[in-house]
């Protein structure tokens, strides 16, 4: 059993006449009828056939009127007796008829029913005697007959069966999702399912012998899609086994299509057609060029946030300077208090120095004309003078002098140097290799005059490796939670100093920095949002809320660590900072995700 349609492609080809002919379904599906049984090339034959597509009326074709059209033989060579019967059954789309053949090899009844006309002639000549042969010879023809009519009403049901597969696959194809089309090898559209015609807005018959690019495809695009059709006809099938085109509509809308294709081979392996499987993504595409346009607003509002976050960071250091700023001056100004005493009683020194020179250059002078009592006098009082301005102990004091001044100076220069080094302007993202012991000392330093009056600090730095960071980020980190200690110990206005311990040591792949005070502790219900931003303990006018916000932000996204925070009211508070000795390119990728995070901060006792 076999289907065409008007066009004589052919559309089904079962198993059986697979057998018969030798001929593959997937050789001859969607190939020219007309190719395979020239007889039908013939207009007496297509006459019959067109009928069928016409008027839809049933048709036969039997061995003893018409041949052995179709070339079946048996395995010995003999030509097989052939009855065929042609039905028409509607085409998916209801417009027109396609013709199903039905072919039933009646070669052994009809050999049969020969030779049972053989014998019915040999008896009409035997002996009249032989009637009782004769009606048993009629008998055998009649059951031959009963036979045949059995296999016709067989044959019915055969036909009814190849309706109902043929309607099963119609479905299978009309309730694909997708698109199906088969392109021969002159880039004609050969078969396409419902889906198909809906997409393209047309109808089957209309459709089906089209060229496919000048029918369907959008003139912008059709020398390239000529180009693949042409690859994978010529078997370049891995290339294009997925590609994407825009299709033209009926109505003059181009739609997205993604197809998946395979190509179909002949009996002697040549590629033939193309079987095509499309999917609409017109829809996905738009959005999907939606989705890029937000993802681009969203790089744009993430580099915008990097600089708010940036001018935060800064925005604190600034803060937490302008808070240092009155201890930084006592810093300063205690040296310099006594570099210019110093100098003010240097001048006196001068004055004292230039007076006793006057006296000698005066003496020189007069060296020649004074007598020796003359001049031993002047010489006495010279030497009177001396001892009066106290020049040896001038001598000797001028030394400690130049020391003491040196020494102010230096410590100015220090005061200076890590005020510079502590509120020193970098690229946030520029990291090197930093010592954290450095680090601690440094902001000890700066904050020397914030804590000395309300606590003691007692460090436990054990030599640890130098972590990859960006070290003026580090440096406010420590200085925002050594400045909260403080503040919280000169909260509880005890008489005594409380202390602060500050322990650091390497551990495994990080370095850890605990800093820990005796503070008041924090609340339980408060801890967990000490790293908020805008959160704090402090009364009101007394603190941003920003200062352990932004150190988690630099500790937890920017760096890759940790920053933990522990308490108990009325013993304390201690805050964790992990960080690792080297910043992996897992651990950068992990902080470009979190750089889009608003700021989440984690502990906070009072931001600084």
């Amino acid at each position: 059993m076999w289907i065409i349609n008007r066009d004589y492609t052919i559309l089904s080809w079962n198993n059986c006449i697979e057998d018969w002919t030798g001929i593959g379904k997937n050789d001859i599906l969607g190939g020219d009828f007309t190719s395979y049984f020239s007889l039908f090339k013939e207009a007496r034959y297509r006459e019959r056939i067109a009928s069928v597509f016409d008027t839809g009326a049933p048709t036969i074709f039997s061995y003893q009127l018409h041949g052995n059209i179709f070339g079946l033989f048996l395995p010995n060579g003999e030509p097989r007796i052939q009855h065929t019967t042609v039905i028409a059954i509607p085409s998916p789309d209801g417009d027109d008829f396609h013709a199903v053949f039905a072919v039933e090899d009646v070669t052994d009844l009809t050999n049969r029913i020969a030779e049972l006309h053989r014998t019915e002639r040999q008896l009409r000549q035997a002996h009249s005697g032989m009637e009782k042969r004769v009606q048993e010879r009629t008998a055998e023809l009649a059951a031959a007959n009963d036979l045949l009519q059995r296999e016709i009403v067989e044959h019915k049901q055969t036909a009814q069966a190849l309706q109902h597969e043929r309607d099963k696959i119609q479905k299978y194809l009309d309730v694909a999702g997708v698109m199906l089309t088969v392109l021969d090898n002159q880039q004609r559209l050969r078969l396409i399912n419902k889906r198909g015609c809906d997409v393209l807005e047309c109808k089957e018959k209309d459709a089906i012998g089209k060229d496919w690019c000048d029918s369907f495809v959008p003139e912008q695009a059709r020398d390239e899609v000529r180009e693949v059709i042409s690859a994978l006809l010529n078997g370049k099938t891995k290339q294009f086994e997925y590609w994407e085109n825009q299709i033209l509509t009926k109505s003059g809308d181009q739609r997205i299509i993604a197809w998946h294709n395979k190509v179909l081979y002949d009996d002697k392996g040549g590629i033939e057609a193309i079987l095509s499987s499309g999917e609409d993504i017109t829809e996905r595409k738009k959005a999907e060029k939606t989705a890029k346009l937000a993802y681009k607003e969203l790089e744009n509002a993430n580099r915008e946030l990097k600089e708010v976050q940036s001018q935060i960071v800064q925005s604190e250091k600034l803060a937490a300077i302008g808070l240092l700023a009155s201890g930084v001056a006592h810093e300063i100004n205690t040296p310099v208090g006594f570099v210019a005493s110093n100098f003010q009683t240097l001048e006196g020194y001068i004055e004292k120095f230039k007076n006793l020179l006057e006296m000698y250059h005066d003496l020189i002078g007069k060296i020649e004309i004074l007598g020796k009592t003359e001049l031993l006098n002047k010489v006495a009082a010279i030497d009177k003078s001396r001892k009066d301005m106290k020049i040896d102990f001038i001598l000797e004091d001028i030394g400690d002098l130049f020391d003491d001044s040196k020494e102010g100076l230096e410590r100015v220069t220090n005061v200076v140097k890590n005020l510079k080094d502590f509120s020193r302007v970098g690229h946030p993202e520029e990291f090197e290799e930093y010592d954290l012991n450095t680090g601690i000392e440094t902001t000890l330093a700066v904050a020397k005059n914030e804590i000395k009056y309300d606590a003691n600090v007692k460090t436990e730095l054990s030599e640890v490796p130098p972590v990859m960071c960006n070290s003026g980020q580090i440096n406010q980190v420590f200085l925002n939670i050594l400045v909260n200690a403080a503040q919280a110990i000169k909260s509880q206005e005890r008489e005594g100093m409380g202390t602060i311990t500050i322990k650091m040591y390497a551990a495994d792949s990080e370095v850890i920095c605990e800093i820990s005070d005796d503070g008041p502790g924090i609340d339980p219900d408060k801890l967990p949002k000490v790293f908020d931003a805008f959160f704090t303990t402090k009364p009101a006018g007394k603190g941003t809320g920003l200062g352990l916000s932004v150190s988690y932000d630099i500790i937890a996204n920017k760096h890759n660590g940790q920053l933990l925070a522990e308490s108990t009211v009325g013993k304390g508070t201690k805050f964790t900072i992990k960080l690792p000795i080297e910043q992996t390119k897992t651990q950068d990728k992990e902080k470009m995700k979190h750089e889009e995070s608003c700021l989440n901060s984690v502990d906070d006792e009072g931001a600084v």
